[in-house]
């Protein structure tokens, strides 16, 4: 096997071939390199240049496996490979270890680059590996189907053609896939896909199955181009049985590997790595719940699909459907007619008769740090584990939402958090109410939030607040940052020590706003009994534009507690906006609370935030979720809420290679140009001379051929003459 194996590579290194294949997969690495490494700063190396290397390769096999027996037996070179003292199966494995060698030396090769990226940044070893191994096993497999090939016919031509033929059907698995009539058989198309396999891989997601399943498809594949040159020296109908069990072997490993498969996450961000808290909420879960991902199963993310499949696997009681909707109308109508807009990959989770919608894209939080820098954080284990918990809960906080007066409508990323936090929210219109016999706002009701009034309230509706706080109710109000016009509701908060200012805050001192912007507030989150769960998470708070509130207000036997403040140099401005920065005569100075609770040991509490832009999506991104989760908290504290989910996001995507601006260009010209330039001029040079070594040879052997025939003449012409003597001597002694 040895011998053939140097006489493979022998072929294959003295022959321009190989480093015009060598060139190409080096243009090309260093293309995808520069463009989606390099441009975008990424260290996912494997998904943006592997992925897209890996097709270089096969369009090269069919030419590398087409002369392994095809050629051999065309020109009828194979008679002296097995007539010589070597078994078939030496021959077999000489030229496939041969091939092997000969395709994974630019891939070995190709290490250098993540060696570049970890020059400048962090590059994740787990998903790296996850990739080459993914794409190693998947280039071993297709070169045993083209050494299969080539052992079927000795025409070349149809080698490459039917290579190409099987490899487009191997990559074309979610074609495939899509077009499956049954469920049964799209699953059993979508387990065997070797496409899928590679593309998991690729993605962080290495199952042991899927590496049995791979390696036994190569291992058969190799065995059957055995049986296949034994056709011909040995009975066909053995062969043909031994071929029978060597895939039925096949198929039963691959079977039993995939029956007890185990998922290894490979990916940079551990994201299958689940929390304590969602190990043990989602294990209690007693009742049958159902979790549907909007979207086809065929093209879902590999790693969307563990992690639902991990849900599952931590309690019996979870079940994962895949729902294409615009073919389900019955689904749609039952659960997503309410929402303007259903993303793909999206979850609806139900139990019974409660369910939750939960948006892709409320999955990602990202946070503009500073320019060109960015930071995403993945928060679908929070979202999920709550859904799962809000669904199955059977007691649940009630909160009631006044409109009547022109409110903003609660932002639907924070209406979701208060949902999934446990809290059932409920309208009620007090104008309308307030026109009744019967009372207004119910004993039973706890909890009320007034989000952002347009208009005032009037006295009869200040009265119904008044006696809600008296029998111990708790209310939440947000007021609109530029709404000057709630005389009557600034009124009833100064009444209870919160003394809402005229105007915008503005601040003086730059570590309390951000960009420049002396109004984008940066407030302080202040040590209190609400506050003590949250103070070691140092949130960063963005309140952006805000009233101010007096601090230490009391009133009505209420007294203050100041949550968020801003520095003594602030001042509240109330006309003048021109001058922006600069304080007037009528502008009250602070220090200024942007968020406070009044309490009474004896009746009830007023929690009061002075900016409503604090719960936007840019303040609250701006903030990684901190602002709504204060409020949260703060509301969790005064409600008694003790089932709080808190489970903090991974940060994805923030592996950056920051290379030198200076020398990227000439990085770019190296390895796209001058590398495969002088791999080519290499092999040239290389070919030649051995050529040339080869010509000369066979000229030294020609003179040597001359001058060895020169030699015997000389040497029997020198014999002749000797025997003439010898001939005259002996007549001489007989005449004598």
């Amino acid at each position: 096997m040895l011998a053939i194996l140097k006489r493979e590579l022998k072929n294959y290194y003295t022959s321009v071939f190989a480093y015009v294949y060598y060139a190409l997969f080096y243009a090309m690495a260093g293309v995808f390199f520069a463009m989606n490494c390099m441009d975008t700063y990424s260290t996912q190396f494997g998904y943006h240049v592997l992925q897209y290397v890996f097709y270089v390769i096969v369009v090269i096999l069919p030419f590398c496996t087409m002369k392994l027996f095809a050629l051999e037996r065309k020109y009828g070179t194979d008679q002296l490979l097995f007539t010589a003292p070597v078994s078939s199966i030496s021959v077999l494995m000489g030229k496939f270890l041969a091939t092997v060698v000969f395709t994974f030396v630019p891939v070995v090769g190709s290490v250098i680059y993540p060696i570049i990226i970890s020059m400048y940044g962090t590059i994740s070893l787990r998903c790296l590996l996850s990739a080459y191994i993914g794409f190693s096993l998947v280039v071993l497999l297709l070169l045993a189907i083209g050494l299969f090939v080539s052992t079927l016919t000795t025409n070349t031509v149809l080698v490459v053609v039917i290579s190409y033929a099987i490899y487009a059907f191997i990559l074309m698995g979610k074609v495939i896939e899509g077009i499956a009539t049954s469920r049964t058989a799209y699953h059993i198309i979508g387990q065997v896909s070797i496409y899928n396999k590679l593309n998991d891989m690729f993605s962080g997601i290495v199952r042991s199955g899927d590496i049995i399943y791979l390696l036994a498809l190569t291992v058969m594949f190799v065995l059957l181009a055995w049986i296949a040159l034994e056709c011909r020296r040995q009975n066909v109908w053995k062969m043909i049985g031994m071929g029978a069990f060597v895939v039925l072997s096949s198929v039963f490993v691959s079977g039993v590997a995939f029956r007890y498969t185990k998922v290894y996450d490979f990916t940079a961000e551990q994201l299958l790595v689940f929390s304590d808290q969602t190990k043990e909420i989602v294990g209690k879960i007693d009742k049958p719940t159902d979790i549907y991902y909007i979207g086809e199963e065929s093209i879902a993310n590999a790693t969307l699909v563990e992690f639902l499949n991990a849900y599952e696997d931590l309690n019996d009681n979870i079940t994962v459907h895949y729902k294409d909707i615009s073919t389900d109308i019955d689904f749609f109508n039952a659960y997503l007619a309410g929402y303007y807009e259903v993303n793909e990959t999206s979850l609806v989770v139900v139990c019974g008769d409660r369910y939750i919608y939960l948006d892709a894209a409320d999955y990602y939080d990202v946070v503009q740090k500073i320019s060109n820098s960015e930071e995403v954080y993945l928060k679908l284990e929070e979202q999920l584990t709550s859904a799962i918990y809000y669904t199955n809960s059977e007691e649940f906080i009630e909160l009631t939402m006044l409109i009547g007066h022109s409110e903003s409508y609660l932002n639907s990323d924070f209406e979701n958090m208060l949902s999934l936090s446990n809290y059932e929210i409920e309208e009620l219109d007090l104008p309308s109410e307030m026109t009744k016999l019967e009372k207004t706002i119910s004993d039973d009701c706890q909890n009320i939030m007034i989000y952002t009034p347009q208009t005032d309230y009037t006295e009869d509706e200040i009265g119904e607040l008044e006696k809600f706080l008296e029998r111990g109710g708790n209310l939440y109000v947000v007021l609109d940052t530029l709404n000057e016009d709630l005389p009557n509701v600034y009124s009833f908060l100064k009444e209870y020590g919160l003394d809402v200012q005229s105007g915008v805050v503005v601040e003086r001192d730059e570590s309390y706003y951000a960009y420049d912007t002396p109004y984008y507030l940066l407030p302080r989150i202040q040590d209190t009994e609400y506050t003590k769960n949250i103070m070691d998470n140092e949130f960063t708070i963005y309140s952006m534009t805000s009233k101010g509130i007096l601090p230490n207000g009391s009133g009505n036997g209420y007294i203050s507690t100041d949550l968020l403040m801003t520095s003594g140099t602030a001042f509240s401005k109330a006309s003048d906006y021109e001058n922006i920065s600069e304080q007037s005569d009528e502008d009250v100075g602070g220090p200024f609370s942007i968020a406070s609770c009044a309490s009474n040991p004896d009746e009830g509490r007023i929690l009061l935030f002075a900016s409503d832009v604090f719960f936007n999506d840019q303040a609250n991104d701006e903030s990684s979720g901190a602002n709504r989760k204060f409020f949260l908290e703060i509301m969790n504290q005064i409600t008694g809420n003790k089932e709080v989910i808190w489970i903090d996001g991974k940060r994805v995507g923030d592996q950056k290679a920051l290379y030198p601006y200076n020398s990227r260009g000439l990085v770019k010209i190296v390895i796209i140009g001058i590398v495969p330039f002088i791999i080519l001029l290499f092999g040239i040079g290389l070919i030649t001379m051995y050529r040339k070594n080869i010509v000369i040879n066979l000229l030294h052997k020609k003179d040597d051929d001359e001058k060895n025939d020169e030699q015997q003449e000389e040497i029997e012409e020198q014999e002749s003459e000797e025997l003439q003597q010898d001939d005259e001597s002996r007549k001489d002694e007989r005449n004598f």
